[in-house]
């Protein structure tokens, strides 16, 4: 497990296929060569029983020859049999040796001449079993593995043909054989997984490479970098061809992030510059709104001079009164000439009061006509062309018509009466004609005189209390613009001054709303744009 953390931390692809193929190699071989040398017994059994299975078909045929020699010749004397024993080794040279022995183990023909006749060692056959039941045997003798096959004649053991072959020699036969595969595994692996590194070299670890190099260069921001067009249908292909998609739309939206940011950032400028204009307006009008109040208290203490002077001509009205009282008394005198005037007019009372009833009659016909011709007037309105309502109306106004003029004539008659009854009552006022001719003249001045003092003092009073009510409201509103100038021209002063320092505090809770929401759009734009100035869209 170890092994296998260490493993994964290694950073470099290449290192860690080459640390599995490596091994795995070497196990592969490993493993081959124990399998093989674990083969080499039963291969050597295999090969060793294969040679036994060849010598003795060799003895077999040696064996014929001296069977149809024993024909004719004794078994001690079978010429030329030294001369084929040597020939047969001279045709199988894997073997070392073969001869032919009689039962006392005196060596009779061997392919050797020189040691035909010596006898056989006892130390290394001992005694040899003469069974005929047995016709091969293979034994161990020193360094040779030796076959032998007996010859018989008639059920009677004759002798023996030994043919014998080299331990070593089957041995390094085998070897070689083992050595040989071991090395055409070996190889056919090597080619193999040489064929398989190149393989995934150029298929996986290649491309793979490639696409780390580039999400690098993504992780620092660089957006200029492309994978390329790719034939590849896989995975890796797959993957190429999302990283490409995915670099070409970052390259786009990071753009617009960056036009966006310099478009807020350049209007946030602009919004600075405006509220510092805002600011210096602001203040200018709190230097106004305290002339205005300074304007206002002057005209509080005109207001003050004028009542005075009211209170002065109210003095001057008041003998004006006095004389006034005077010709009130001289009317009384007048009133008492005019009760004489009275009692002559009672009749001219009658008939006026009558003449009023005929002036009533009279003004509720005009008053009828009056509406009738009003009604005739919409009816002509709403009718259009369709008048026929107009001969109706023609119709009552007809009638009012004639009795206005019967009231009028009456209203003659009664004027007629009155006329009598006023002759009489002409000469009574003309002798009070004088006297309310001199109450006339002065009543008349000091009628004008109040008239004209009492306009004057009417309208110097009304604008008094006009002057009055709009102090006071030009005082409480100035006072309440000088504090509301003053508060904005600190809040605009403070959003500026907040949005120059990039906004460091909460201006929310100080300067308000629109103070915060522009101190923290500015802080906004100015870190957006160094979050995109790490992005290279642009090669």
């Amino acid at each position: 497990m170890n092994v296998l953390k260490q493993l994964i931390k290694i950073k470099n692809l290449r290192t860690k296929l080459f640390l599995i193929i490596i091994p795995t190699m070497v196990l592969t071989i490993l493993f081959i060569s124990v399998a093989n040398i674990i083969a080499f017994r039963s291969l050597h059994s295999e090969y060793k029983k294969l040679v036994e299975d060849r010598s003795f078909t060799i003895a077999e045929n040696i064996r014929q020859i001296a069977s149809r020699n024993l024909k004719f010749l004794p078994f001690k004397n079978l010429s030329g049999m030294n001369a084929y024993l040597s020939e047969i080794l001279k045709r199988n040279t894997d073997y070392g040796y073969c001869f032919i022995a009689d039962k006392e183990m005196n060596i009779l023909y061997h392919s050797d001449e020189t040691k035909a006749g010596t006898k056989l060692d006892k130390h290394l056959y001992g005694e040899l079993r003469y069974d005929t039941d047995i016709s091969r045997l293979a034994i161990s003798a020193g360094e040779y593995y030796e076959l032998i096959i007996l010859i018989v004649k008639s059920d009677e053991v004759l002798g023996t043909i030994h043919l014998g072959i080299e331990k070593m020699l089957i041995d390094a036969k085998i070897l070689n054989v083992v050595v040989m595969t071991i090395a055409i595994l070996v190889i056919s692996f090597g080619i193999f997984i040489s064929v398989l590194y190149f393989s995934l070299q150029k298929s996986i670890i290649r491309p793979i490479t490639n696409l780390s190099e580039i999400a690098h260069r993504l992780a620092d921001f660089d957006l200029t970098v492309s994978v390329g067009t790719t034939e590849r249908h896989d995975e890796i292909g797959r993957l190429m061809t999302a990283i490409n998609k995915m670099v070409l739309k970052l390259r786009k939206i990071v753009g617009d992030v960056k036009s966006t940011g310099k478009q807020l950032a350049d209007s946030s400028g602009r919004m600075t510059e405006n509220i510092s204009t805002v600011a210096s307006s602001a203040e200018e009008i709190s230097i106004n709104v305290r002339s205005v109040s300074d304007t206002a208290e002057q005209m509080s203490q005109n207001v003050d001079a004028v009542a005075s002077a009211i209170e002065e001509m109210s003095v001057s009205v008041n003998e004006v009164g006095k004389n006034a009282y005077k010709g009130s008394d001289i009317s009384k005198e007048a009133v008492a000439m005019a009760e004489k005037a009275g009692e002559t007019m009672l009749s001219l009372g009658e008939a006026a009061s009558q003449i009023g009833e005929v002036t009533e009659v009279i003004k509720k016909i005009a008053d009828k006509t009056n509406m009738l011709a009003l009604n005739a007037h919409i009816e002509a309105a709403s009718a259009g062309d369709a008048g026929k309502g107009f001969a109706v109306v023609a119709n009552e106004i007809k009638e009012f018509a004639r009795q206005s003029t019967h009231a009028a004539e009456d209203i003659a008659g009664r004027i007629s009466a009155m006329q009598e009854n006023t002759r009489d009552a002409v000469a009574v006022i003309s002798d009070v004609s004088d006297i309310i001719n001199n109450i006339s003249r002065s009543s008349e001045i000091i009628s004008v005189a109040l008239e004209e003092q009492m306009k004057a003092a009417n309208e110097i009073s009304s604008n008094v209390i006009q002057a009055n009510i709009r102090a006071v409201d030009i005082a409480l509103s100035t006072e309440e613009l000088a504090k509301g100038s003053n508060e904005v021209s600190m809040r605009v002063g403070m959003a500026a001054g907040g949005l120059e320092d990039d906004a460091e505090k909460d201006s929310g809770a100080d300067v308000g709303d629109i103070d915060a929401s522009a101190a923290k759009v500015l802080r906004l734009a100015k870190v957006l744009l160094e979050l995109m100035d790490k992005f290279k869209v642009n090669g």
